[in-house]
């Protein structure tokens, strides 16, 4: 309990089920003003077909993949509040143009696949002080 100054957590939080658990358990070892900095996929992303791919490499076996489930910026808001976490920033990073021939369906349709997701915000990252 108390006895850390910085967690971090990147791209798993989406895959848990609940959110409150896991914040509980960063609050609980954070030391007072102690601070905590996450990284997930951003709630748009997942809920129109972001995921962590894992493609091969002639695709003949599909595309394996981590299932993804979204927890809406409200979530994680409540999650961080009912922990007794202060967020003192939350920033939004968009999918840039270098980052769209990295999408699966960008081989077939560049131009679908740039009108859906440029600009969209691809990951959500908080810093936290306890």
């Amino acid at each position: 309990d108390a006895s850390v100054d910085l967690v971090t957590c990147s791209l798993s939080l989406t895959h848990v089920e609940r959110l409150d658990p896991v914040v509980q358990e960063f609050a609980r070892v954070l030391r007072p003003g102690g601070r905590a900095i996450i990284s997930d996929i951003h709630p748009f992303m997942a809920m129109t077909s972001g995921v962590a791919a894992f493609p091969t490499e002639d695709g003949s076996l599909g595309i394996p993949f981590v299932m993804n489930r979204t927890h809406h910026m409200s979530e994680y808001i409540q999650a961080f509040l009912g922990a007794g976490l202060l967020i003192t920033a939350c920033l939004e990073p968009a999918v840039t143009e270098e980052m769209l021939p990295r999408f699966p369906t960008y081989p077939a349709y560049p131009d679908a696949t740039r009108q859906a997701f440029f600009d969209m915000p691809y990951l959500l990252i908080w810093q936290l002080a306890r």
